[in-house]
C-alpha cells in the first residue's frame, strides 16, 4: 500500500488506522485526549516522515485547544525545518 510517496508496512498501516480512529471517533473533550497528545508528541519527535505526517494530519483534523497548548512549539518547528 502507498501513502503519498512512502510505502506502507504492516506497522505503518496500523499507525494509519489508529490516527484515522482518533480523528473520526474520539472527540476533543474525551478523557483519552491526554494520551493521544502524548502519542502525537512522540510521533512528531520520530525520524519517520510517515509518522510525522500522520501526526500532523491528526492535529489538523482535531485541532483542539489542548492540542494547541501542548503542541504549539513543535508544529511550527517542523514546518520550517524542511
Amino acid at each position: 500500500m502507498h501513502v503519498g510517496l512512502y510505502t506502507c508496512t504492516a506497522a505503518t498501516w496500523c499507525w494509519l488506522q489508529g490516527y484515522l480512529f482518533i480523528s473520526v471517533l474520539v472527540s476533543a473533550s474525551n478523557d483519552l485526549m491526554k494520551l493521544v497528545i502524548q502519542s502525537i508528541k512522540n510521533d512528531l519527535a520520530s525520524r519517520n516522515p510517515v509518522y510525522i505526517n500522520l501526526a500532523l494530519q491528526c492535529i489538523a483534523n482535531i485541532g483542539s485547544r489542548d492540542m494547541a497548548e501542548a503542541l504549539g512549539q513543535e508544529v511550527p518547528r517542523l514546518l520550517v525545518s524542511g
